[in-house]
């Protein structure tokens, strides 16, 4: 027996179960997105596996994973934003109202995301105050629903659209929309700040342990703001690039987004970082259900079955991670027992 056999053949079968189910965390939702590939690809063979249909996956949802981004700086420092739907549909109204109103539309971008950061900011001077997150953003959203149906008189918002505004949202380059372009210079951007630098991990430690945090001297209060208004600016942008998209501002447009976003952001705290929401398993997350939800399509399914189908797949992602947990628990416990066996035998 070779070195190499006899190391492998010491390893005990419970530390092999644990490095599989470290593998399974790390990339099973990317093993199931290719596996939901083959499947449909095998299913509709004339349909789903063409440059056409991976055109349009890919390009219709950056949108998605901006806001999915957006719901998950919250979550990072441990809050439910519940407000960046409707931060999205005001966004979308102010930018095209104002251009309407003869602003010129690189102001009228920037007027929105500022609107966008002052909500996150109030969102988070209220947590920061001790305040329930999921009830002060679920206030925070409907007073804001209110305000966009106010400014738009709730009806669809289409005059004098700048040209270049639409194109910046319908423009492709390499058969890509450039929003998708964007997004992606983003998503590495968050990618980089909250992994590599002392920002990101500052941020995560806030939504880990709030007091453990504040206790070794982290100013969590601002980082906890930080976190929301970075959201809300990430909310605002969502609208902002719905709105190039489809020509127009709609006051309640967010609404769809919502459910989506969460089952996007929690599906990646179950992929590439396990256990902490984090941009490259959050576009995971959005590519699985698009995939999905696509795929469903192209089978004729009706089209009622598309927020059940967002309901499970958030259930899965909540449920998914905690098994996963037990299970690896249950591992170290019995490779812990073996441990203890071995040692305690007889010589």
């Amino acid at each position: 027996m070779t070195s190499a056999s006899q190391a492998k053949a010491a390893i005990p079968p419970a530390v092999n179960r644990i490095g599989y189910l470290q593998f399974a965390q790390r990339y099973g939702m990317i093993v199931v997105l290719a596996a939901m590939i083959a499947m449909f690809s095998i299913l509709r063979p004339e349909t789903f596996p063409t440059l056409a249909n991976a055109q349009s996956i890919l390009n219709n949802q950056a949108v998605l994973i901006v806001i999915a981004m957006a719901a998950m700086m919250g979550l990072i420092v441990g809050a439910f934003d519940l407000s960046i739907a409707a931060t999205l549909s005001l966004s979308s109204a102010l930018v095209i109202g104002l251009q309407g109103q003869g602003v010129p539309w690189p102001f009228a971008v920037l007027a929105a995301l500022v609107c966008g950061g002052l909500i996150g900011l109030v969102n988070g001077a209220f947590i920061v105050a001790r305040f329930n997150s999921f009830v002060v953003t679920l206030a925070t959203s409907t007073v804001i629903s209110g305000i966009a149906m106010w400014y738009t008189g709730g009806q669809v918002l289409f005059a004098k659209i700048d040209p270049t505004f639409l194109n910046a949202g319908r423009g492709r380059l390499l058969g890509f929309v450039y929003p998708l372009y964007l997004t992606a210079a983003l998503v590495l951007l968050l990618w980089f700040v909250l992994e590599h630098t002392p920002l990101g991990r500052k941020l995560y430690a806030t939504g880990s342990n709030l007091e453990a945090a504040r206790l070794t001297g982290l100013p969590t209060g601002r980082l906890t703001m930080a976190g929301l208004a970075a959201g809300g600016v990430l909310a605002a942008l969502a609208g902002v690039m719905q709105s190039a998209k489809i020509g127009s501002g709609q006051p309640d447009i967010g609404a769809v987004f919502l459910l989506p976003a969460f089952a996007a952001a929690f599906l990646g705290a179950s992929a590439i970082k396990p256990g902490r929401f984090n941009p490259l398993g959050t576009v995971v997350g959005v590519y699985l259900v698009a995939t999905g939800f696509t795929g469903l399509v192209l089978l004729g399914v009706d089209i009622w079955i598309q927020p059940i189908f967002y309901g499970l797949v958030l259930l899965v992602a909540i449920i998914a991670p905690r098994l996963a947990e037990l299970a690896r628990a249950r591992g170290e416990r019995r490779a812990m027992l073996r441990k203890v066996g071995a040692a305690g035998a007889p010589r």
